[in-house]
């Protein structure tokens, strides 16, 4: 598990690229759930990990005149930002897992695109649900399945063919992809009345090269890497990566993440002494088949991967984002991905 201090370090870092280069998408994603969140009846909203704030920007926008809107992020980088763009509105740093604000403060939570990133997704989502009011609607967003995105799995697919050495990350921010096991986290907090689907996001690459270089500035960690290989990794490194993505766009397709969105609401009544609905009673507390972290990792830290957010194309996807004939530049899906998805309770090769 990633630690808070190292993940507040990475973004404090990446805070300047992505607000340049990210932060359009992003906003475009959390206005797919913006849309659905009922904020024209809203009182009291909180963004937590809001960026550099454009997304609260578009938020005020749904919001009443006269409605409260706080915005935190775990990144002081990210605030200083974040209140550049919206002087107007309280915008504090604060960790997702320990919130300073009081029981019931608000009717509406927001984190797209971080609750995959956070030390602990559990923590933040009982955070969530204890600043929300009874009735209270909240939105997250995540990464989808990696099968699905090749945005942020065709570097790690050269790394793999290329042969290069390269440190595994704690953790997969592709962990939270199964519908099932974010399903049951959310219902285990307390939440219900669930809404779940998937959308692709992606973002605008005139070609292979320019592909190459928006993602090697996203990805420190793994630049560090390709300076100590040999001159001639790091060449077949760049080519398998700009063939890569210049098969995807010659074929009509765009790069693309899949995301994975939900919309939550808190209980209008709590019911002291018994558990949510649907939280499993086998003694085995929720960390069973459903709670397995992908394996195999090559790129997924933040530090790594930078840039989470792409803006909404159809939310049905293709299935095969890469066409059948170049079968030569995708590595097969690990089995063991394919495994955990069918013991999360999904069709490994189901669309949606």
């Amino acid at each position: 598990m990633p630690k808070t201090e190292e993940i507040r370090d990475a973004w404090n870092k990446m805070a300047a690229y992505f607000e340049r280069w990210a932060e359009p998408g992003s906003t475009l994603v959390a206005q797919s759930l913006l849309f659905l969140m009922q904020l024209e009846e809203a009182q009291d909203m909180l963004e937590v990990g809001g960026g550099a704030g454009a997304t609260a920007r578009l938020a005020r926008s749904y919001l009443p005149a006269n409605a409260r809107l706080i915005v935190t992020d775990l990144s002081a980088e990210m605030v200083a930002r974040s209140r550049a763009k919206n002087p107007e509105l309280q915008v504090e740093e604060a960790d997702a897992e320990h919130l300073p604000f009081p029981d019931a403060s608000f009717d509406r939570y927001l984190a797209s695109l971080n609750l995959m990133i956070v030390a602990d997704p559990d923590a933040a989502l009982r955070e969530a649900f204890r600043v929300l009011r009874p009735g209270g609607i909240a939105a997250f967003s995540v990464w989808g399945r990696r099968r699905n995105s090749p945005l942020m799995t065709i570097q790690e697919r050269a790394v793999r063919k290329v042969g290069l050495s390269l440190p595994l990350a704690d953790r997969s921010n592709f962990h939270l992809s199964s519908r099932k096991k974010l399903s049951r986290k959310l219902r285990r907090a307390g939440f219900e009345d669930l809404r779940m689907w998937r959308q692709q996001m992606i973002l605008p690459f005139k070609d292979g090269k320019d592909f190459a270089e928006k993602m090697m500035a996203s990805a420190p960690r793994l630049a560090n890497a390709l300076a100590q290989a040999e001159p001639e990794d790091q060449a077949h490194f760049q080519r398998l990566v700009e063939k890569m993505a210049a098969r995807i766009l010659d074929s009509e397709q765009p790069i693309g993440l899949e995301v994975l969105l939900v919309i939550a609401q808190k209980p209008v009544e709590e019911v002291e002494g018994e558990p949510p609905a649907e939280v499993e009673q086998d003694g085995d507390l929720g960390f069973g088949r459903d709670e397995a972290v992908e394996p195999e990792e090559v790129s997924a830290d933040p530090a790594e991967v930078g840039a989470t957010d792409v803006p909404p194309a159809d939310s049905n996807g293709p299935e095969e984002i890469l066409p059948a004939e170049d079968l030569d530049l995708v590595a097969e899906e690990p089995q063991e991905s394919r495994e955990e998805t069918a013991r999360n309770g999904e069709d490994p090769d189901a669309a949606v």
